[in-house]
């Protein structure tokens, strides 16, 4: 090679240093290590036009339902499941009174640990579910929806995170410096964004695309399965929609080991939602 060839500036170089993608580049990294939920919300709050209300909604059930063993009262149980609903069917009068009923436990479980006086006897698991409903509620007509959804996310990450911390002995006094119970469901919260957002600042070019002659493949069977696991949350059996993916064609390492992956895996995972065309 020539002195002349050796002196040529590389394009690729080139191109990554535009502040541009110097920006994305880091981004994509700090998403993709990061294992606290909090950050990775604040990494939305500030490029929100990368967010989904959808997901982020998806997001908050998702937390609720990690502490679903400590969201006792039976109400609060119906509440969360027609946010759920809600989701889908876009029932606004459900999703209203889905709101007042978890608000309403959270109030009565408030009242009655201050009759008792017991300072330090929160219903977390009630609070969380109020927070993801009145976050619904909220946003429904609401003219930023994603924006205020973002902001509403913390409070549900918090009230989760503390029930999950307080029900093993670990009460949160300081957030700036949390018990390590509160960072083990920070850390399964982060899991759940990789599993609803994939990674938001991927490289457009290496972003996972769903081929047309994927959809076509054996009568439409692949969008089939993929509806029939959103629907009953089947979501045990995305190993066999990865086998079918790779039997119509598909050769992509993120959608097939994503497939095949331990998870967690809810309602908003990115493969089921690129497969649906759901945003």
């Amino acid at each position: 090679m020539s002195n002349g060839e050796n002196s040529r500036p590389d394009p690729t170089i080139e191109h990554l240093q535009t502040p541009e993608e110097l920006k994305r580049k880091h981004l994509e990294q700090q998403w993709e290590q990061s294992e606290n939920s909090l950050g990775m919300v604040d990494i939305l709050r500030v490029n929100s036009n990368l967010g989904s209300e959808r997901k982020l909604r998806l997001f908050s059930i998702a937390c609720c339902r990690e502490i679903g063993y400590l969201i006792k009262h039976p109400d609060s149980q119906k509440a969360l499941e027609m946010i759920e609903q809600y989701v889908d069917d876009k029932d606004s009068k459900k999703l209203q009174q889905a709101s007042v009923i978890a608000e309403r436990v959270a109030r009565e479980s408030e009242n009655e640990r201050r009759r008792n006086d017991q300072a330090n006897v929160i219903d977390f698991g009630a609070l969380c579910v109020a927070n993801a409903a009145m976050a619904s509620a909220e946003s429904e007509h609401n003219n930023n929806p994603t924006q205020l959804y973002l902001e509403f996310s913390n409070s549900v990450i918090y009230s989760s995170s503390s029930a999950y911390s307080e029900a093993n002995d670990q009460p949160v006094n300081n957030w700036l410096n949390p018990p390590e119970r509160a960072k083990e469901q920070l850390k399964v919260q982060s899991s759940l964004l990789h599993e609803i957002f994939h990674n938001p600042f991927i490289n457009p070019e290496k972003k996972p695309k769903i081929e047309s002659e994927w959809l076509a493949w054996n009568d439409g069977g692949i969008s089939k399965l993929a509806q029939a696991i959103y629907d009953a949350k089947r979501f045990d059996e995305l190993p066999i929609l990865a086998d079918a993916l790779e039997d119509a064609g598909c050769t992509n390492e993120d959608i097939l080991n994503h497939c095949r992956g331990a998870g967690p895996h809810v309602r908003g995972c990115w493969v089921l939602d690129l497969l649906l065309e759901k945003s």
